[in-house]
């Protein structure tokens, strides 16, 4: 009987312990989000290459996906990826539709509402965290990535598809959550690389 009621009790501990580390952790994301602004530059497509020091062919750029991609947690936007980016590409056209807590699901909404005539040269998507951390279904997270690859090769020449580490590293959770993350984590990638290697066009990258 006290062994039973002892069981309890650690169950109890370790449900209460993870209420307490995700309390903290939606705080801590919620300021951060606050804080955090997205890297866009939107240079005068108009205008000659004389004015402005602008290129015409310089490339026009898409950034789209989840709090990764809006830069949220980066010290500036500049330190993000499209920030890093950015300053690779000086010259370049950024647009970041991104959005924090997005999922697969959410991004290919996301890209449908994108006008059918705009075009870039690159689109940059960065998403699969919160799919990790929800459990989003893997067959559905499947038919939802390969409808998103889909529109996006519509709309550019080159996509890059980036996902996140490992989930279950961070420091917030427990061992017994840190293993379930780190699970999902290598399944969701392992969904990403066959959705991306089933497409067979080198214009998409993983």
């Amino acid at each position: 009987m006290y062994i039973i009621i002892a069981l309890i009790a650690i169950v109890v501990f370790i449900v209460v312990g993870e209420f307490i580390r995700f309390q903290i952790l939606i705080a801590r994301g919620a300021n951060e989000i606050k804080l955090a602004t997205p890297f866009s530059r939107h240079t005068n497509l108009n205008a000659t290459s004389t004015e402005n020091n602008i290129d015409p062919y310089a490339p026009i750029i898409l950034v789209a996906g989840d709090s990764t991609g809006y830069g949220t947690g980066a010290e500036n936007p500049n330190v993000s990826i499209a920030g890093y980016i950015g300053n690779d590409f000086p010259k370049s056209d950024i647009t970041n539709i991104a959005i924090n807590g997005l999922k697969v699901e959410g991004l290919l909404n996301s890209l449908n509402n994108i006008p059918y005539y705009q075009k870039y040269n690159i689109i940059v998507l960065q998403i699969g965290g919160n799919d990790i951390v929800r459990l989003t279904n893997l067959d559905a997270l499947s038919e939802n990535l390969k409808k998103v690859i889909e529109v996006a090769k519509k709309h550019a020449n080159h996509v890059f598809i980036m996902s996140c580490g490992s989930v279950g590293t961070a420091p917030t959770f427990s061992p017994l959550t840190s293993w379930l993350y780190e699970n999902q984590t290598r399944k969701v990638r392992e969904v990403f690389m066959k959705v991306v290697a089933e497409n067979n066009d080198s214009s998409v990258r993983y």
